[in-house]
């Protein structure tokens, strides 16, 4: 492999130098091993990173403890702090902004229905009818025509406490 420096009676062209710099970066940063992991879809790898000194390390807690901030929101947003905040407090008030919204948690499939209209057979035991989701994989809405919503699916955890306000 000719190397990317020039010999001794040659000049660096700007493009030689780009070239020694950006292979000089890729070996400095090699990828680490989550970079290639095909984990569950919907969560981030996380890195570690050094955050500069003058920079906030927290949220404003008064903000991201206010459910009315979380209520303001659209819902492909609440969707990106259910799926990617999870274990978090900003993870509750995420869904609890989206049950508000009428939206509904399938344990199962772990993803949100909501009705299109009132389902066409309700019992005690389900419900069948027409549902839009939030498919965090495409990470868009989508329909699903005579859908068999089972309770026993269904998250039905009040969520609800100090942290709601």
């Amino acid at each position: 492999m000719a190397s990317p420096l020039p010999s001794d009676n040659e000049r660096a062209t700007p493009e030689m130098v780009c070239q020694f710099k950006l292979l000089n970066a890729a070996f400095n940063f090699p990828p680490k091993p989550c970079d290639s992991e095909r984990g569950h879809r919907s969560l981030p790898c996380i890195h570690t990173t050094t955050i500069p000194d003058g920079w906030p390390t927290n949220a404003p807690v008064s903000q991201v403890m206010d459910s009315k901030f979380y209520a303001g929101l659209e819902c492909e947003s609440l969707f990106f702090m259910f799926y990617y905040e999870e274990g978090s407090l900003a993870q509750v008030l995420a869904a609890k902004a989206l049950k508000a919204k009428i939206w509904r948690y399938h344990k199962q499939l772990r993803t949100w229905f909501q009705r299109l209209e009132t389902p066409k057979v309700i019992n005690t035991e389900f419900e069948r009818g027409n549902y839009r989701y939030w498919d965090f994989i495409s990470w868009s809405e989508k329909i699903r025509n005579d859908f068999t919503f089972e309770y026993r699916y269904l998250e039905n955890v009040e969520l609800s406490g100090e942290f709601g306000r």
